[in-house]
């Protein structure tokens, strides 16, 4: 079995060029829900190819990312090291390598789900300064019944068995829960924003989009199986070339308690 850390070492290329960013609103609304210093200082855990840090960087703070993997930390640094106020090195959730009481915020984008939440959360606790609050974010398909998104599910649990077992796990809202503490009422209770993120695919993006993921099969029998039912899938639910890939930009954010 692959080390998650290393999951997508062999997808940095297509992660960074078909994964779509965040939603434009989600770091103004983070901050007016939790406030955010001129500059803030905030540490991206499992910042992949950049894509979450972008986000933080284009609303004026400085990011630190930390990501394991090479290749998709070399993507990141390719996107983003040329801008002022980012950096980026090797490490963990559970190791991050940042300084005590260091960052402002901790934000994790498409990566929580991989860590281990308990080590992770003293790890978090740690480099926060005072009065400091995490965001766990992801991009999560919308609107199922839409018959191009219906189509697409039925072809990865058909072909992608990484899939459906991907699909047991907790939801994020569980994972949430479960990391700020469910039942909470103080003002650094977990919260929940949602904020509509459409995405709308060629049919080379749409493909460069599946084989960013990890359960995608990259060659052989089941990876032929999917794409030639993607391509029909495709060509039955474009319109001028294009589908709708729905996407919502999901935040669940607080602040930690001992």
């Amino acid at each position: 079995m692959i080390d998650a850390t290393h999951r997508f070492d062999d997808r940095a290329e297509d992660y960074a060029r078909h994964r779509p960013g965040y939603a434009r609103e989600l770091v103004p609304r983070l901050a007016a829900e939790r406030g955010l210093p001129p500059g803030a200082q905030v540490a991206d855990i499992g910042c992949g190819t950049g894509l979450l840090a972008r986000s933080f960087l284009d609303a004026g703070c400085r990011v630190t990312g930390v990501e394991p993997s090479d290749p998709m930390r070399a993507q990141a640094v390719a996107q983003l090291g040329a801008r002022p106020g980012f950096a980026c090195h090797a490490g963990t959730a559970e190791a991050s390598g940042l300084l005590d009481a260091s960052v402002h915020v901790v934000v994790a984008g498409q990566a929580f789900h991989w860590f281990d939440r308990e080590r992770a959360r003293a790890e978090f606790a740690r480099v926060l300064r005072p009065g400091g609050w995490v965001a766990l974010i992801w991009n999560d398909r919308d609107d199922p019944a839409q018959a191009f998104l219906d189509g697409y599910e039925a072809l990865l649990l058909e072909h992608c068995p990484g899939y459906a077992e991907s699909q047991r796990g907790p939801t994020g809202r569980d994972l949430a829960e479960d990391f700020f503490g469910a039942g909470r009422t103080d003002a650094g209770a977990l919260r929940e924003l949602r904020l509509d993120n459409p995405q709308s695919l060629d049919w080379n993006g749409l493909a460069g989009r599946a084989l960013s993921a990890s359960y995608v099969p990259r060659a052989g029998p089941a990876h032929d199986a999917l794409f030639a039912g993607l391509r029909r899938l495709f060509d039955a639910t474009s319109r001028d070339g294009r589908v709708a890939f729905n996407l919502s930009t999901r935040a669940f954010h607080g602040t930690l308690v001992a």
